[in-house]
């Protein structure tokens, strides 16, 4: 049964913590999928150039993963908001209407990328191009279960459960584990056995998740036959969740052009910035998991009205998430050598890796304090700031610095261009904020269950 909260009562710090837990556990079991594919591949399968390969394709399968986030972000704002203003037939309905789309949504990004999985490593010059174009093929066929995943998952994070979607990712990074050893260890299948082994995984999560959701009838009402798309609960779902797809897409294409840069190098450099980005991406769980949590609450306490612990929200959310990422960012600048060297043995990619690494983590204390306040604008439901923020750090910032710093500095340019590019997006959120302009995007949700 799904543990239901009220998140627009209590202490504050307490409520968020308490939240948040779940996600930060979460996202650190869900960073181990591929961060295990790079360890083992970097010890048993073929060192730099599996790294290669599997940097490469999780770029792309990143994107993917990200459009699916945000669109099912959408459903579970509007969930959220009619569970905080008690309109329980409205949330069955659009959690049908959710997971309905997830379903095809799942098929269509399965079989799209299965076909274009090939091309897009030749898009991207990958080095080691025919290890990466197995291990994204083999990826693809897990997209329709990441999908599923996130649709339930979002539906559970929506009434205040933060804590069975990170069962269900527990389950599967086990899993994954123990298949990465065995098929990439034991009986040597490099790069494929890896694919395989995050794949599978991701079939478990999305089996528990989905599980999870039907079982509870009464809160969500998901059953085989009443499988529908309810056009006006879509309609609300997608205006808040493409601009929110679309942001996180322009994420993720300014890193895959980003990595296109990197490739142009060699196979040590490519191979580097893999884990590094692995690394980074390690160090940013907990400020991802307060973004999830203050989207959460935010979106309770709009269908309330409540205003005031919305603003007091965001600012405890930025002072715990600015604490614990600088203390994260000493530890990277004081371990690198020793954290990269779990990763690889090979002594270039590790140069080429603790160069990055210590550059890139500064780049951090920026994203705590922007992804707070992200996480006050999909609360709202104002998805097109997130999309405006993330355009304006992704494609204006570290796009054009990375293509000038790279033509005039080279490759420490193209660093450093990385690290500064999150910046942009702070000053915007705290004029996001202290205008009061998030009010607005506040909709009437409140009153008893729509006819």
């Amino acid at each position: 049964m799904a543990r239901q909260k009220d998140l627009t009562k209590g202490s504050i710090t307490r409520t968020l913590m308490l939240y948040a837990v779940p996600f930060i556990v979460s996202n650190v079991l869900q960073a181990t999928y591929n961060i295990t594919d790079m360890i083992i591949a970097g010890q048993f399968g073929g060192s730099s150039y599996a790294q290669s390969a599997i940097g490469n394709c999780t770029t792309v399968t990143s994107l993917l993963t990200q459009v699916i986030i945000g669109i099912t972000t959408g459903g579970s704002i509007l969930i959220g908001q009619y569970y905080g203003a008690k309109r329980e037939k409205d949330c069955r309905d659009s959690t049908v209407t959710l997971f309905t789309m997830s379903l095809i949504i799942g098929v269509v990004v399965a079989l799209m990328l299965y076909l274009m999985a090939n091309q897009i490593m030749i898009w991207m010059n990958a080095p080691a191009l025919e290890q990466a174009q197995q291990y994204l093929r083999i990826c693809a066929l897990g997209m329709f279960f990441i999908t599923c995943y996130n649709g339930a998952a979002a539906a559970l994070r929506a009434v205040g459960d933060s804590k069975l979607p990170f069962l269900c990712v527990g389950v599967g990074v086990g899993i994954n584990i123990v298949l990465d050893l065995v098929f990439m260890a034991g009986l040597g299948m490099g790069v494929a056995g890896a694919a395989w082994a995050t794949v599978i995984a991701q079939i478990v999560s999305a089996v528990l998740a989905v599980y999870f959701v039907w079982r509870n009838q009464p809160l969500f009402g998901l059953r085989l036959r009443n499988l529908r798309i309810k056009l006006d609960q879509a309609k609300a779902m997608l205006k808040m969740g493409i601009p929110c797809a679309i942001q996180m897409s322009v994420v993720s294409i300014a890193w895959i052009a980003v990595t296109t840069i990197v490739n142009s190098y060699d196979v040590y450099v490519s191979a580097a910035s893999g884990v590094t980005m692995k690394i980074s991406q390690f160090c940013q769980l907990f400020s991802a998991a307060m973004y999830s949590a203050v989207s959460g609450i935010v979106a309770q306490c709009a269908g309330a009205k409540d205003y005031e612990r919305i603003r007091k929200v965001v600012y405890r959310a930025i002072g715990i998430a600015v604490g614990v990422t600088l203390v994260l960012v000493a530890i990277v600048e004081l371990t690198a050598p020793q954290l990269v060297a779990i990763f690889t043995p090979d002594a270039t990619t590790q140069h080429y890796a603790v160069i990055n690494l210590r550059i890139d983590i500064l780049g951090q204390l920026f994203f705590a304090v922007f992804m707070v306040y992200h996480g006050l604008a999909v609360g709202v439901g104002n998805t097109w700031f997130v999309f405006f923020s993330s355009f304006c750090n992704c494609i204006l910032a570290r796009l054009i610095l990375a293509i000038t710093f790279n033509h005039f500095f080279g490759l420490m340019g193209l660093y450093w261009a990385c690290m500064m590019a999150p910046f942009v997006s702070v000053p915007l959120g705290f004029w996001y904020e202290r205008s009061n302009r998030w009010k607005r995007s506040i909709p009437e949700r409140g009153g008893k269950d729509a006819a």
